[in-house]
């Protein structure tokens, strides 16, 4: 059977990419050009233009030239092609060949701006997946002056295609821009001698406003602004997704920290704080946080919004120093393993970051939120009911280890509908790699302890 012209751009850009990757990142090349093939499918289902979307970086980023295209695929292929490429404008100025490529593509044909805004929009979702990782040097990998220019380049395409606008990508395209280029953010400063501190965490401190109505979660020193804008930005995001949080207000800033204002919630406390006071909460509390997380995790999440756990899992492998390139190759390769689910995660699932104020519950510490298998939020509960070492479940839950071992079993129980201990037993095997990852990705923040490299080594590298 002769394969089709889309079959063979396939594998042509294959082999042409073959050994390239993403700029900053360890994903083969390839993965973005069948993105964008993808993207322009949702479009047109033209194989002449399917063939470009799969073909349209190999004249600008390999030795491969347009009259090579044009003897294999034919003029309409290699004109499609030509018409998202750059390679052969004569300029020095970033700025300067990005105009010519967008009047290039301004001038070209319909057809070409399908294939340009599959590019382009493939680049905006790896743009946004990076900046709700938490990713703060995105934009020095680009040739460009820095942000500024490459929101320029983005803002001016969405004019460029204009005449895809009752297309789904291009309203993609716009949706993601404001997310990817949100007004710079500038945290208001406020004073401390208006708070009280009333609890704290792994890498941040709480306090409430002495008028009642609001409180701040401030993080330590040393970590980016951005960790807490992304946090905000969350909020607000799970918030219109219809799930129970506290109203997200602003950022904000002590001078030396940043963090987050919200609404006060009259009477609320953790569930970790109320079980601390009256111990014979810890059974109904952890029933009622189960049933939360199978709520959540049955909650379709926000693709648009929220990254796949399964990109962060391979974000925090290859940004650890403690592993060395096998290690991390063997890592990265069970996650990539883990089957994606298109569910919500809470990324930081334990029961102090659930609240109650009166008859309302609230899930809070949204920063790490995201989509993928339910697994990734087990491992993080299982970490801290289980792996805890010495006193830090008293210092961070106000419980003790034995307390924090009996959650984690009412929870198997509610969650799993399971008490049998050949059961706990299985499911704690599941969930150690995930508790192992968020172990790894604890370690890029501050520095990792022989304990921790034990139990990551023992149970994903051994």
């Amino acid at each position: 059977m002769t394969p089709s012209i889309v079959d063979r751009a396939i594998v042509f850009a294959t082999e042409a990419h073959a050994g390239a990757f993403r700029k900053g990142k360890n994903i083969p090349y390839i993965v973005h050009t069948l993105e964008a093939m993808a993207i322009v499918s949702s479009i047109s289902d033209d194989p002449e233009i399917l063939a470009a979307a799969a073909l349209h970086d190999v004249v600008e980023d390999t030795d491969v030239s347009l009259d090579q295209l044009r003897e294999l695929f034919g003029n309409r292929v290699a004109d499609l092609v030509g018409a998202d490429t750059h390679r052969d404008i004569d300029s020095t100025s970033w700025r300067e060949r990005r105009q010519a490529t967008m009047d290039r593509i301004f001038k070209g044909s319909h057809d070409a701006r399908i294939v340009a805004l599959g590019d382009k929009l493939s680049n905006l979702r790896a743009f946004a997946a990076d900046i709700a990782n938490g990713e703060t040097h995105l934009w020095d990998r680009f040739h460009a002056n820095g942000r500024a220019d490459i929101e320029w380049y983005y803002r001016s395409l969405a004019h460029t295609f204009a005449d895809l606008a009752d297309s789904a990508p291009y309203a993609e395209f716009v949706r993601l821009l404001d997310i990817v280029f949100p007004p710079e953010a500038k945290a208001d400063t406020i004073s401390l001698n208006d708070y009280d501190e009333f609890g704290g965490g792994f890498n941040a401190v709480s306090y409430n406003h002495h008028d009642g109505h609001t409180m701040i979660k401030l993080y330590s020193e040393g970590i980016p602004p951005a960790v807490p804008l992304r946090e905000l930005q969350c909020a607000q995001a799970v918030l219109q997704m219809g799930i129970p949080t506290p109203h997200p207000l602003r950022f904000i800033t002590d001078g030396a920290r940043y963090g987050v204002e919200f609404e006060r919630l009259d009477g609320k406390v953790s569930f970790s704080r109320a079980i601390s006071r009256d111990p014979s909460l810890l059974e109904p509390l952890t029933v009622r946080f189960a049933q939360m997380c199978l709520q959540l995790h049955s909650t379709p999440c926000r693709k648009d919004l929220f990254p796949s756990q399964n990109t962060v899992a391979k974000q925090i492998i290859a940004d650890s120093p403690h592993f060395n390139a096998d290690e991390k190759a063997r890592m990265a390769a069970f996650f990539a393993s883990v089957p994606e689910a298109d569910t919500c995660l809470h990324g930081d699932m334990h029961i102090g970051n659930v609240l109650r104020a009166g008859s309302n519950d609230y899930w809070i510490d949204l920063g790490d939120f995201a989509c993928g298998n339910p697994l990734y939020d087990i491992g993080m509960l299982f970490l801290v009911c289980r792996c805890n070492p010495g006193d830090r479940s008293q210092h961070i839950f106000h419980l003790d280890n034995h307390q924090m071992e009996r959650i984690w079993t009412v929870f198997v129980n509610e969650y799993y509908h399971s008490s049998s201990p050949a059961d706990i037993a299985a499911i704690e095997r599941s969930a150690a790699p995930f508790a192992a990852l968020k172990m790894a990705y604890y370690a890029t923040l501050t520095q990792m302890d022989s304990q921790m490299e034990q139990f990551i080594r023992q149970t994903l590298l051994a």
